[in-house]
């Protein structure tokens, strides 16, 4: 399921700049081709995150039921070396340059992500046995890159791992989904599943549609039931977001506050336009608010 797509347009005379987006909805296309009818496997593209005085801006990321998958694009022409200690250069126009390992920066927007979704696991993650949260630690993780499809990789000096993880675009996809695959083969030697309800709170915190969870988490705003603050619902009457049910009644889906039950609709403005003109749809447990005018979709509950 496609929680967050890519953006549409990107204005620029940067020619590097062009580029690189365009790599990035030709990765977004891919994961969109092969995930959006999965309804346990959440993408999300352009995902940025901050905590603890840092920043990270996420290419793309796939969740599902036994872990994160952090997918960095890299738009290169011509020829790709990478050698045995991971530095990557790349050869244009008859000129060789070293750059930066999107790997390694995958690695480190992986901690990062880590460490801020653990920081809130209380809010995100259920528990065993009614007393021990669970967290997001013990996890499959996963750090792979997507170069250009028209990119000549010299893989001769790889080592295996970087090998496995560095992909052209056209296969994305197919190597996501055997990830993706390969967990949910497993039975008592892998990670404990992460409960749907659990993916959704986790997609709706890392907030699909704008940036504010940039905000410090010791400054929260409240949001009344129209509000496209983020992606999470809250109750109109105590603004409490960990305690609702989802209803449906003769005016559409709504959510019953299990603290003073009070009754929200989930109903409300889009995030991306602020245009009201808005419609909910129900696929299995899964919310997702359409926007009319902009033709955004995000999931909301």
């Amino acid at each position: 399921m496609i929680a967050k797509d890519s953006e549409a347009g990107f204005p620029t005379n940067d020619r590097r700049r062009r580029a690189g987006h365009k790599n990035e909805k030709d990765v977004a296309f891919f994961l969109r081709r092969e995930f959006s009818t999965d309804e346990d496997v959440y993408v999300l593209n352009d995902v940025r995150i901050g905590h603890r005085g840092e920043k990270a801006q996420i290419d793309h990321l796939v969740l599902y039921p036994f872990g994160f998958i952090i997918l960095e694009s890299k738009s290169i022409k011509g020829r790709l070396v990478v050698n045995e200690f991971g530095e990557w250069a790349r050869e244009y126009r008859k000129e060789w340059r070293g750059i930066p390992s999107p790997l390694r920066q995958a690695e480190i927007q992986s901690d990062l992500l880590k460490d801020y979704l653990d920081a809130h696991k209380k809010k995100l993650m259920g528990r065993i046995f009614g007393f021990l949260q669970k967290g997001v630690r013990g996890r499959h993780w996963y750090a792979f890159c997507a170069v250009s499809s028209d990119a000549l990789i010299d893989r001769r000096r790889m080592t295996e791992s970087d090998s496995e993880r560095v992909i052209k675009a056209e296969f994305v996809g197919a190597k996501l989904r055997a990830v993706v695959g390969e967990a949910n083969s497993m039975l008592d030697d892998g990670p404990p599943r992460i409960l749907n309800s659990e993916l959704k709170r986790i997609v709706a915190f890392l907030n699909p549609t704008e940036p504010t969870t940039m905000r410090a988490p010791n400054k929260p705003s409240v949001a009344s039931d129209n509000s496209p603050e983020s992606g999470t619902i809250r109750c109109k009457g105590c603004h409490s977001d960990n305690a609702l049910q989802a209803m449906e009644g003769p005016y559409g889906y709504y959510v019953r506050c299990g603290h003073c039950a009070v009754n929200t609709s989930m109903k409300r403005r889009c995030a991306t336009c602020q245009n009201p003109n808005t419609t909910i749809s129900k696929r299995g447990d899964c919310y997702t608010l359409a926007c009319k005018q902009c033709a955004s979709e995000v999931i909301i509950f």
